[in-house]
C-alpha cells in the first residue's frame, strides 16, 4: 500500500519526500548545570553533584528553602 502527502498541491509517495533538516550548529552545546561543592550542613560530608544534594537532602527528610518559588499575592 502506498501512503501518499501533499507536496506543493500534488499528492506523491511519501518514500520519495526528503525531509528537510533543521538549523544545526557544528558545534554542539550541551546544557550544563554547575553545582559548587559545599559542606552539607547535615552531616558534614562534601556534596558535588546534583544528584548527591538531592539524596543528601531526602535522606535526612529536609528540603531547601530555594528551590520554591516565592509565593506573592
Amino acid at each position: 500500500m502506498t501512503v501518499y502527502v501533499i507536496r506543493n498541491g500534488i499528492a506523491v509517495p511519501k518514500h520519495t519526500v526528503r525531509r528537510e533538516a533543521g538549523p544545526r550548529s557544528n558545534l554542539p552545546a550541551p546544557r550544563l548545570s554547575r553545582l559548587e561543592p559545599y559542606e552539607s550542613p547535615i552531616d558534614g560530608r562534601e556534596i558535588t553533584s546534583w544528584g548527591m544534594r538531592e539524596k543528601d537532602l531526602r535522606d535526612s527528610n529536609s528540603y531547601d528553602k530555594r528551590d520554591f518559588k516565592k509565593v506573592t499575592p
